[in-house]
């Protein structure tokens, strides 16, 4: 059986066993991480392939990396894991960032919860790890890609100079992905009004009025399309998110006020750019989807069939508030800018509901 068909049924049997797993680390290094190992051709009964609670040469003896996987007896990949349940995170990484700076003949480490794998290396700096994975692989939805990449790492394949070169292409390729969702998932504020003065040469309304809001709708609406038509599809593929600790998490619940009137709408999760910004965000009000900017107009018009948006917008960029989940304090977000919160946990407690 080759890498390909042992990781599809690995991936298989990972959606069998994440319960089992779920919220356990012993679990998930027994039901899940063993097997992946496995996998990639390491026997983590003998010694000579997997060493555990392994010290690194500068850290406390305290303190040991999960998995050192090892190729003639020296080891190769620092593994650092964590239960199925967790979402991996900065401080996760940080602390196998400080194995990885401690074992300086150790190029590789990877992060895991058993689902999720983080292959780390140190392309910026040599002998510091890198803050960013250039590897990440989903067992829930692995693909060819996956497979092939995964190959660098097994016990017969290593080579660290060829592990580096592909590391090296595969943190261009996740740079320039980016940068093009970035640009394109929504279209960009530069991307948008470039296409806008395009169409439009001449002068247009204020920035905020109604006609511009409609514009830039149909300028979306006829990216979207034009995508669809290059590609043959029926509908574009959504995005591929951040995995949540559940399949997508709930939408957001936000309200607005304008005159004493209170309006409620959903923030569409999945809209939401890197699940931290609402930069170019959704929103479903009165059972329609739409930005936040012509949701407030609708809402406002419900009260005000008169209202003409124009560059003194009413309650400016903060018409929408989100709940605080502990506590119920209320908090106001911005349309463009971002959240218009500098609580780092408050975000968090938010995104998490």
């Amino acid at each position: 059986m080759n890498l390909d068909e042992k990781l599809r049924k690995l991936s298989e049997e990972v959606k069998r066993k994440s319960e089992a797993a779920h919220g356990n680390e012993a679990n998930t290094r027994e039901y899940l991480i063993k097997p992946f190992l496995a996998a990639l051709g390491y026997d983590t009964a003998e010694p000579n392939d997997v060493a555990a609670e392994f010290t690194a040469d500068f850290v406390k003896h305290s303190e040991r990396v999960d998995y050192a996987l090892k190729k003639d007896g020296k080891p190769i990949i620092l593994i650092e894991f964590k239960a199925a349940s967790v979402v991996l995170s900065r401080k996760d990484t940080l602390q196998l960032q400080r194995y990885i700076n401690s074992k300086l003949d150790v190029r590789f480490g990877m992060l895991t919860n058993g689902i999720e794998y983080q292959v780390y290396t140190d392309l910026d700096k040599t002998n510091v790890m890198d803050d960013q994975p250039f590897l990440v692989v989903d067992l829930l939805h692995l693909n060819n890609d996956h497979c092939k990449r995964l190959e660098l790492f097994t016990k017969s394949g290593f080579d660290v100079e060829s592990c580096l070169e592909a590391a090296r292409k595969l943190k261009y390729e996740r740079s320039i992905r980016q940068a093009l969702k970035d640009e394109l998932e929504p279209l960009s504020t530069d991307l948008l009004r470039h296409f806008v003065k395009k169409i439009s040469p001449g002068a247009l309304p204020p920035s905020k009025s109604l006609l511009r809001i409609e514009l830039e709708e149909l300028v979306r609406r006829s990216w979207d399309e034009y995508i669809i038509e290059k590609s043959g599809k029926t509908q574009i593929d959504p995005p591929i998110e951040p995995r949540d600790p559940e399949p997508q998490g709930k939408d957001i619940p936000v309200f607005g006020y304008y005159d004493g009137h209170r309006f409620e709408a959903v923030l569409l999760r999945k809209s939401i750019n890197k699940g931290l910004t609402i930069g170019g965000a959704q929103i479903r009000y009165n059972g329609q989807t739409t930005w936040l900017k012509k949701a407030a107009v609708m809402a406002i018009r419900s009260v005000d069939p008169s209202f003409e948006p124009t560059r003194t917008f009413p309650n400016g960029f903060q018409f929408w508030h989100v709940i605080d989940p502990e506590g119920g304090k209320e908090h106001m977000i911005r349309f463009i800018s971002g959240w218009d919160m500098t609580d780092e946990a408050l975000r968090q407690r938010v995104l998490a509901q």
